[in-house]
């Protein structure tokens, strides 16, 4: 499925309903047809009340946060932001259209099925510095270490031309390297200096200079 066919289900189911306040089997049917478990993980948060949207008096300032695992993530709906990992390597990357998390928030809000928060004008900051914390690694590598996970992903993408980041992984995994994960191995990837990696609706490769 394309992006351009994700976001062409998604407005029209929206816009449907937006206007009525509910949604219906079929519609569900569609939407998990297209976005398969990124919506049904997103309609159950909405179910689970993990939508959230704060409102600060008196200015009225609004933040919408999304409860995920062990994070909350901050969602801007007026430009489709989120704050997940997701949004970071799939939604700017053009692989999807949204991530689980901004389906959640714009559902709920066309469902009205959110919490509200009121809070003091005061907590605003605090809550945007928590929202800001980055989760912490279990496993933090060395640059050695580091270096060495992309000299080896060089070497596979050589041999195997375009696979994706789970198919890195596993071959990862062939040389001892389990305490990565497909996030964690992605961010290795896209924060390489020398941007030997490309990555095209999910399919990583070398950069052509590399392939010389």
């Amino acid at each position: 499925m394309t992006v351009k066919c994700e976001k062409k289900v998604f407005e029209e189911i929206y816009r449907e309903i937006k206007k009525t306040k509910n949604i219906t089997e079929k519609q569900k049917k569609k939407m998990e047809k297209t976005f398969g478990t990124r919506f049904e993980k997103a309609y159950q948060t909405i179910l689970d009340g993990k939508v959230k949207k704060y409102i600060f008096k008196p200015s009225e300032k609004q933040v919408w946060v999304v409860i995920g695992k062990g994070h909350i993530y901050q969602i801007l709906p007026s430009v489709n932001f989120c704050s997940c990992n997701d949004f970071y390597f799939r939604v700017i990357g053009q692989e999807i259209f949204l991530c689980k998390h901004l389906i959640a928030q714009k559902f709920a809000d066309a469902l009205e099925k959110y919490f509200i928060i009121v809070k003091n004008e005061k907590e605003f900051e605090s809550l945007m510095v928590k929202l800001r914390e980055i989760p912490r690694r279990k496993n933090v590598l060395s640059i050695e270490e580091l270096e060495n996970i992309r000299r080896i992903t060089s070497a596979i993408l050589t041999k195997n031309k375009k696979i994706s980041i789970t198919q890195i992984l596993n071959k990862l995994k062939e040389e001892n390297l389990t305490t990565l994960t497909t996030h964690h191995l992605t961010a290795i990837l896209v924060a390489d200096k020398k941007k030997r990696f490309h990555c095209i609706k999910g399919q990583w490769s070398l950069a052509e200079e590399e392939k010389r």
